[in-house]
């Protein structure tokens, strides 16, 4: 059992799993939080969990047990004014904490050093880098 290396709530809790390959979580009291049924599993935010399911697919869930996303992206990467970047099937989208897509998966990538920031993102598109905003508009294109 190792711990969940983050901070307030994530302290408490530990990473267990007795065959290395799959992993869990437990409590404090060592009850069990998430089943060791998951690849991998990390501290997201607040008291959200990101995990790592079968096919190398990620989902977000929280120490409640409510799923946010179910286990089926590419990646989850990136919070960034309580929106962060998937990717699904090859395509790049942008999502909230309550699992709405708030854009959606038509981009090709973004550059990570920004993500979201002060309502703009920068992302690639059909080999151009454009910054958009949260209404998908199109603020600047580059080659």
């Amino acid at each position: 059992i190792e711990a969940v290396k983050g901070k307030g709530i994530f302290d408490k809790l530990k990473v267990y799993g007795s065959s290395g390959k799959y992993k869990g979580v437990v409590d404090g009291d060592g009850i069990s939080v998430f089943p060791n049924i998951y690849h991998s599993v990390l501290p997201f935010m607040n008291d959200i969990i990101k995990i790592e399911g079968k096919g190398n697919k990620f989902g977000l869930k929280k120490l409640s047990g409510e799923v946010i996303l179910a286990t089926k992206y590419d990646r989850i990467d990136s919070l960034s004014e309580l929106v962060f970047a998937v990717t699904l099937e090859g395509k790049l989208g942008f999502m909230n904490l309550k699992g709405e897509t708030v854009i959606p998966f038509d981009y090709d990538a973004f550059d990570e050093e920004v993500a979201f920031y002060n309502g703009l993102a920068c992302v690639k598109n059909r080999g151009m880098m454009e910054a958009i905003d949260s209404d998908i508009l199109t603020i600047e294109t580059r080659l």
